[in-house]
């Protein structure tokens, strides 16, 4: 039964909670998006919840427990969280709403960033060539499960291990990417595998890969065929 001095945090308005979030300062440690990554979050002992990440709620991630966490605050080393009990229940309400919200929204091809992606050149007439790039996750712990593109038969994820003394290329089905963390995919490690060029390519040329995420959320990657350092 609802006490009649709290509102359910269900009936709170998104965009007014959006606009609380700004009013009272929440982005500072948490971030415009919610991510957990505001300016202030690095001079803070307990690190900012990343409201996309539903495990990372330590008192539940339902609108009513957040509006009551926001109330409460969150006691830890360091400090935690302060309680917010001076902000009436209808406004803590919209804040929880909106929190919930960014938990919906959210999706792993909208918080995992890519970065120095590139294409080997094939080595002579070779139909099958690899791709590299870094993917940067600023949301939940997700993975990569699958690409492809137009213009190869197959692409597949790869990664060289080393057995016996010897390097061997294997394929595995999944890439994870662990929140907040940096995953690099490099000539000798973890890699895009392309299979069956269907045209010539060379360096300048640019082909857009389709990475998809295991929450199924896409995201399209140009890029370009190049040599790196290492080549």
């Amino acid at each position: 039964m609802l006490s009649c001095r709290e509102s359910p945090a269900a009936v709170g308005d998104v965009r007014r909670g959006e606009e609380l979030f700004r009013e009272h300062g929440c982005a500072s440690c948490h971030g415009r998006e919610g991510l957990g990554d505001g300016p202030a979050a690095r001079g803070t002992a307990m690190r900012p919840r990343n409201f996309a990440d539903r495990t990372a709620y330590r008192n539940g991630s339902t609108p009513d427990a957040i509006a009551r966490t926001i109330r409460d605050g969150i006691r830890g080393a360091g400090g935690g969280m302060p309680a917010f009990a001076h902000i009436p229940s209808t406004e803590r309400a919209a804040l929880a709403s909106f929190i919930v919200s960014r938990q919906q929204r959210q999706k792993a091809a909208d918080v995992v960033t890519i970065t120095g992606a590139r294409i080997a050149p094939p080595i002579g007439n070779r139909t099958i060539t690899a791709g590299f790039l870094t993917l940067h996750n600023r949301g939940a712990d997700t993975a990569l499960v699958a690409a492809n593109c137009g213009d190869v038969k197959q692409l597949e994820l790869h990664q060289m291990e080393s057995s016996g003394g010897m390097m061997r290329m294997k394929m595995v089905e999944r890439i994870p990417l662990p929140a907040g963390q940096e995953v690099r995919l490099h000539s000798g490690g973890l890699h895009l595998m392309l299979i069956g060029l269907k045209r010539r390519i060379a360096e300048g040329d640019v082909l857009v890969v389709r990475l998809r995420f295991a929450d199924g959320s896409t995201s399209d990657v140009r890029m370009p065929v190049r040599k790196g350092e290492e080549e």
